[in-house]
């Protein structure tokens, strides 16, 4: 028998091509695994005898791109691929600080996924506060059930959902080695009136966090967030950032006091959003009206980027990328090895003619460079970007999945073959931009279909997107349902994303039907009877 000492990103590309069935894993902590003779995938061994009948699937993602993994397998079978291994293994050291090079751009050193504390008495009297109730002082209160005494028990749960995300987002914060003062709390203190502009005072820059909870049709989406007008703060005239928080939609009979997790989305600025509007209405003309991506009582989640520190390496990282990518290529790497996203963020054109991008590719490249100079590739600006370089492969007839195929590597690692989870390094656990190009390239293949022309786009809404057909009719291409749903209780229905190719246009309205609750627009006479049924 031979061994082998392999890094595991090299095995999982030896068994893709299934080189390696029936050969024995063990990784750096001692856990072995077999190949499996069949799938030519890892799966656990659950006792020591080769080839048992006790195995289960073995998770792909525990080998990561640092881990180094002892393969045994029998002389021949060694022998047999000896070529292959050593050509990987040679492949893969050249490439590794590329790999070290893409860790330290999306390290992060927390988990956007909060769990705060179980609400205290002061934190539930200022639930009472924020519903007017004036005899908050002597009201004694020990969990969050009290606050029905005063309340609806939906109302007591809006308020302690909202409280907790404040707790979670100074949470957040203050792990990123922030400096955070609770303002909103002091509303039961009479110290000071700033809580009337914001909710936290992070590094001496005016916080208001904005809570959402997941919608009761789609986990991962929400469709109210209700923000008030961009705040200015009083005394230095500074602008106030919004936090978004994504917190657990709990119903009246589950109770809060169990800690419940919220995710933060990132913050947003209004000054941010206008950099990022001036320049997609300067790259993309009258094809696309923005007029409607920003609603002074609504932000979308896509809309939020985490601050810098949440990357606190991604800016040295950044800096390096030409130099790493040049040294690779001259110890020997082939220019087709290279990751085309990390272009993305990188000057060096001498660079990007070295890689043999054709035209689309520079345009791509250079547009991308453009709105990185100007607004910063963040993840609302790349959704941006997104819809409008789509609309105008649309308009051009072109294939949208070799459109697909152009954005994705030039934003993804891998493409979105392993999911869109990191557009250019960035965090988006909800993979809001990955999900955006898979839904457009959906939409664009229907209207392909169905030979449609589209002369100009509208988004009225964060989640709306409209297109004007040659006939000057309108068509809502995706959409979010704004109805309600009865059953198990009355609640907003909330289905996002409502989409053409998958979801019907009301015939009556032209607006698309939710297949949850049969809603598509409230002055529909069509919609009310949809609903009834």
């Amino acid at each position: 028998m031979s061994k082998v000492r392999l890094p595991s990103n090299i095995l999982m590309k030896v068994l893709s091509v299934r080189q390696l069935k029936g050969a024995l894993v063990e990784d750096d902590t001692g856990s072995r695994f077999i190949v499996d003779d069949v799938y030519g995938e890892i799966v656990d061994l659950v006792d020591e005898r080769y080839g048992c009948e006790g195995v289960r699937p073995y998770t792909r993602t525990r080998f990561d791109e640092r881990s180094f993994v002892t393969i045994e397998i029998d002389s021949v079978n060694y022998e047999h691929h000896k070529s292959t291994l050593d050509e990987l293994l040679a492949r893969e050291l050249i490439s590794q600080p590329i790999r070290d090079l893409v860790l330290k751009l999306s390290w992060t050193p927390i988990s956007p996924e909060i769990c705060p504390t179980i609400l205290s008495e002061s934190d539930l009297k200022l639930c009472l506060v924020w519903s007017n109730f004036s005899s908050w002082r002597n009201t004694k209160l020990s969990k969050v059930s009290d606050l029905e005494d005063f309340m609806k028990p939906s109302e007591a749960n809006r308020l302690a959902s909202a409280r907790q995300a404040e707790i979670a987002a100074k949470y957040y914060y203050e792990k990123l080695g922030c400096s955070v003062a609770d303002i909103s709390i002091s509303q039961i203190g009479d110290f000071e009136e700033r809580w009337r502009d914001f909710d936290l005072l992070v590094n001496e820059h005016p916080v208001d966090v904005k809570n959402s909870r997941r919608s009761f049709t789609n986990h991962d989406a929400y469709v109210e967030h209700t923000i008030p007008r961009f705040k200015t703060e009083r005394v230095s005239g500074q602008e106030v950032s919004i936090a978004g928080v994504l917190s657990e939609y709990v119903s009246n009979d589950m109770g809060m006091d169990e800690r419940k997790p919220c995710l933060i989305l990132g913050q947003a600025n209004v000054s941010d959003f206008r950099k990022l509007y001036s320049w997609m209405r300067s790259r993309f003309g009258e094809l696309l009206d923005l007029r409607g991506i920003w609603k002074p009582k609504f932000v979308a989640g896509w809309a939020f980027e985490y601050p810098i520190e949440h990357y606190p390496g991604r800016n040295s990282a950044i800096s390096t990328i030409s130099e790493t990518l040049h040294h690779c290529i001259s110890a020997g790497l082939k220019p087709a090895d290279i990751p085309r996203w990390l272009l993305t963020l990188t000057d060096d054109s001498t660079l990007v003619q070295q890689l043999g991008l054709n035209e689309t590719e520079l345009r791509l490249w250079a547009d991308l460079r453009s709105l990185e100079r100007a607004v910063g590739l963040s993840r609302p600006s790349l959704y941006c970007y997104v819809i409008g370089y789509m609309l105008e492969g649309l308009t051009a007839r072109k294939s949208p999945d070799k459109v697909l195929h152009l954005l994705s590597n030039a934003i993804f690692p891998d493409g979105l073959a392993s999911g869109g989870a990191r557009p250019v390094g960035l965090q988006d656990s909800l993979e809001y931009i990955g999900n955006l190009l898979r839904m457009l390239s959906i939409v664009f293949n229907e209207i392909l279909r169905r030979k449609e022309v589209f002369t100009t786009f509208k988004i009225t809404h964060p989640h709306i997107l409209s297109g004007m057909r040659s006939d000057g009719n309108w068509l809502t291409l995706y959409a979010y349902c704004g109805g309600w749903r009865r059953d198990p209780v009355l609640v907003k229905c909330g289905a996002s994303p409502l989409y053409l190719g998958r979801h019907r246009n009301c015939a009556a309205c032209g607006h698309l039907i939710c297949s949850e609750c049969g809603f598509c627009s409230q002055a529909c006479s069509d919609s009310e009877a949809r609903g009834d049924e």
